[in-house]
Formats: C-alpha cells, sequence, structure tokens
C-alpha cells in the first residue's frame, strides 16, 4: 500500500471508531424510564384479586396502577396500619370540585378505622432497615 491508501484507510477507520463511541456516549446518557422511577409495594384494590407485589412506578405517573395479577387499573401504594398491622391499598379519592391543592387526601383503615398507618417497605427497604444499628434508650 502506498502512503495516501494508508492515510485514507486511517481516516476512514478513525472517523468509525470516533461515531461508534459518540453513539454509544450519547444513547448511555438517555435517562430510562425505569430509572426515573422507583420500586413500591403495591396491592389491587379489585376485590377478586387483592394480590400484593413489588412494582416498579415511573416518577410522576399517578395512581392507580396496572396490576400485574388481574392487569386492571385497581393498584396502589401499600399501607400498614399501626394500631391492627393490617394491610391495605392507599386509595386516594379525589374530589373534582375541588383544586388538587385543597384536595383532603386522607383515609381509614378498613380493619379498625385508624388513620396511624406507613408504607409497606420494600424487601430491600427491610433488609437494609436490619442492617442499621438501632437506637437503645438510656
Amino acid at each position: 500500500m502506498d502512503s495516501s491508501t494508508k492515510t485514507v484507510v486511517t481516516l476512514v477507520l478513525l472517523v468509525g471508531v470516533i461515531a461508534a463511541a459518540s453513539y454509544f456516549a450519547v444513547r448511555r446518557s438517555k435517562p430510562d424510564e425505569e430509572k426515573l422511577g422507583y420500586t413500591a409495594v403495591l396491592m389491587c384494590a379489585n376485590p377478586d384479586c387483592k394480590r400484593q407485589y413489588e412494582g416498579r412506578i415511573v416518577a410522576g405517573t399517578p395512581p392507580p396502577f396496572v396490576c400485574k395479577h388481574c392487569g386492571k387499573k385497581t393498584a396502589y401504594r401499600a399501607m400498614k396500619c399501626l394500631d391492627c398491622s393490617g394491610i391495605f391499598p392507599l386509595v386516594v379519592q379525589e374530589d373534582p370540585t375541588k383544586p388538587e391543592s385543597e384536595e383532603i387526601r386522607t383515609q381509614e383503615c378498613p380493619e379498625c378505622g385508624s388513620r396511624y398507618f406507613e408504607i409497606v417497605p420494600t424487601k430491600a427497604e427491610q433488609k437494609e432497615a436490619e442492617k442499621e444499628p438501632r437506637a437503645t434508650e438510656e
């Protein structure tokens, strides 16, 4: 090969490498919907299903979510009552007559009527909590 052919081949290879590197850099920098969400324990409010499972929630998506078991849009975050330990879906009833900022988003435990409840933690959150040292009372 003469020097001009080597130069052309080298330039073509160089452009190819730069193009491939650029493609993968741009592709990697785009946020996936998976990365914009979080995992949560969901519970189906459908009386025929009522199953509980961990699901991926895309950030900013309002409930209800599609239940992975029955396929209906009746899944909500699972809550645990702090009084009776009952698990129930946090079904938020929106009032169309009030602006969103004025809606009262409260619910009672269907078992005991308590308004004291917390979000059911995922398995990963439970493991993380087990690792943390517990504070002792002095």
